[in-house]
């Protein structure tokens, strides 16, 4: 993600952090050179891009069950959007 628009605060805890394996990394940007970042933002773009690659799968209420044993066993990636 870039950009903070809503503002700078960010309320949290570690725990979820810690429960999920995530890491929160940021750049400060504002102490990079403008075209150092015109790079990297290229890089983000093209290079590092994950938009397509991110797992989204769609499941039907039906098929919930089997996906919330896929969770709790730790076999389940990415997110799920739940068709009813």
């Amino acid at each position: 993600m870039c950009g903070n628009a809503g503002g700078i605060k960010l309320t949290s805890t570690v725990l979820p952090f810690i429960l999920r394996g995530i890491n929160l990394l940021g750049i400060a940007s504002v102490n990079v050179p403008i075209k150092d970042r015109g790079y990297i933002w290229e890089k983000i773009v093209n290079e590092w891009n994950i938009s397509q690659t991110t797992l989204i799968s769609e499941i039907s209420l039906e098929e919930l069950p089997q996906t919330i044993e896929a969770i709790k066993n730790g076999h389940h990636l990415g997110r799920t959007i739940i068709k009813y």
